[in-house]
């Protein structure tokens, strides 16, 4: 079937999956037996309890009247619950589930899990399975599985998206049927438990905002250093070592000149991230998670345009590294970092003792007093402000 214009092929598959059969199969009355491996559910449908009142109502007149033919009907009616039952027990037995996750998450993104269905029956097929996850303790949209031929694999796929970055634990799965008449649910639930990190959202920042860091960058690299290019010349002052006096420009002025070197091309970057709380209340919250998704961004970039880089916030450090494998270091320490409280320990956070020779940025939630020369750039992101794929958070520049 082609997928619905517009929709992604899992999301067409999501829309194909929405089907009356679905609706009907509301749950009645529902028992679950535990077991070490699996736990069994039996589950009675709206229709299977107007079914079974039925059944109780022929038997109260089949006893009551003593007539044959109503004990017939009894006896008819009976019969199509247990061969419901039973061929709906023969349906699941023998499957088994496994789940496929996707390399990363991110918040804010949809992603498509895999749900692989085996049938290890060498006779009977497994037919209208229900397949359902579930996340965080919370049932997730079942997928309808038509068939699963004997002794083979079938796969379904279903599309998810968790809104905010952290650790989140996928669990058990249900397998179920009502087939064939729908008035009983038999199946299993398998614990599965997998936990994963949604990964904080990453934005297009703004090429002039981007353009500005850059030109600050350049700025600041562009100083005379101990590199091995020459940065210009000067004239010699009382203190400076004597080796770095040209003798033949000296013989031709009037005083000794210096050369001036400049410094080497270090193109290491340090984030600084002030994760100390912004204050109570939903809207710091929110500021505290702009901050969070410029600092993921801010390190794409950076590590996208080959520069080695390093986090520090007050719940750690993720050490210089370059490369998609240190994009995800530092995404991993993003994704579960929470404010945390300023101590006497991270008092330090600013100093420039954190940059060694790198290239330094500070982001944070409350402007400091204290003067930050050794930072090339300190962003403190404004409440009426709002981090979106057309602009950055805003910044202060010292």
């Amino acid at each position: 079937m082609p997928a619905a214009a517009g929709l992604t092929p899992w999301e067409a598959g999501a829309a194909e999956l929405t089907s009356p059969r679905r609706q009907l199969n509301a749950e009645f009355l529902t028992m679950r037996i535990r077991l070490p491996h699996r736990t069994f559910i039996f589950t009675i449908t709206r229709e299977g309890g107007v079914f079974l009142l039925l059944i109780a109502v022929v038997g109260f007149v089949a006893f009551a009247k003593g007539i044959n033919l109503i004990f017939l009907v009894l006896a008819t009616m009976i019969w199509f619950a247990a061969l419901s039952s039973i061929v709906s027990i023969a349906s699941v037995n023998g499957l088994t589930v496994e789940r496929v996750l996707p390399t990363h998450i991110f918040a804010g993104k949809a992603f498509a899990v895999e749900l692989v269905l085996t049938n290890h029956k060498r006779v009977v097929p497994a037919i209208s399975i229900l397949v359902h996850d579930t996340l965080d303790g919370r049932r997730l949209e079942p997928r309808y599985v038509i068939k699963v031929p004997r002794r083979s694999t079938v796969s379904t796929t279903y599309p998810h998206v968790i809104e905010r970055r952290g650790e989140f634990e996928f669990g058990e799965i249900v397998i179920s049927t009502s087939f064939p008449l729908g008035f009983f649910m038999r199946g299993f639930a398998v614990g599965k438990p997998e936990k994963v990190i949604a990964y904080p959202r990453i934005v297009k920042l703004n090429p002039n905002f981007l353009a500005e860091v850059l030109s600050d960058i350049e700025m600041q690299l562009n100083k005379p250093g101990m590199g091995t290019e020459i940065f210009g010349f000067r004239r010699y002052v009382h203190g400076d070592d004597r080796r770095l006096i040209n003798w033949k420009l000296s013989a031709r002025t009037d005083g000794m000149i210096v050369t001036q070197f400049s410094q080497d091309q270090n193109l290491e970057v340090t984030i600084v991230f002030d994760n100390a709380p912004t204050g109570p209340g939903a809207a710091n919250d929110e500021r505290f998670e702009e901050m969070v998704t410029f600092a993921a961004s801010l390190g794409s970039f950076f590590v996208e345009k080959g520069f080695k880089v390093q986090l520090v916030t007050r719940a750690g450090t993720v050490p210089f590294g370059e490369g998609n494998k240190q994009l995800l270091k530092m995404l991993t320490h993003l994704a579960l970092i929470e404010p945390v409280e300023p101590s006497q320990e991270s008092e330090d956070l600013y100093s420039p003792k954190q940059l060694g020779n790198s290239i330094g940025i500070l982001i944070a939630g409350t402007p400091t007093t204290r003067p930050l020369p050794h930072y090339a750039h300190t962003f403190y992101p404004s409440g009426r402000q709002r981090l979106d794929e057309q602009r950055a958070v805003g910044s202060a520049r010292h």
